[in-house]
This record gives structure tokens, C-alpha cells and sequence, in this order.
């Protein structure tokens, strides 16, 4: 099943506020681009 999706805007913002106690983690790019991936995509279904 294929959906097409209309957006009134084209950009997203991302707004982090991480505590300043939180420890650094490694992270791997290509994983976090799914994650955000996901997100987007997730939101689209929601609305």
C-alpha cells in the first residue's frame, strides 16, 4: 500500500535540552539517522 503525505511546511525542528550531569555516549550515525527516520515517519502516521 503506498500513501502520499502533504506537509505545509518542509523543515522540521529538532530541539534537544540534554542535562549537563548526563554522561558522553558513542554513538553510530547511521543508526541515529534511522532513529530520527523513524520519528519523522511516525509522526506522519499520527497525524
Amino acid at each position: 500500500m503506498s500513501q502520499k503525505y502533504s506537509m505545509k511546511t518542509n523543515f522540521a525542528i529538532i530541539k534537544t535540552d540534554f542535562d549537563i550531569a548526563m554522561s558522553k555516549t558513542k554513538i553510530i550515525p547511521q543508526d541515529l539517522g534511522r532513529v530520527i527516520m523513524n520519528e519523522l515517519t511516525n509522526g506522519l502516521y499520527a497525524v
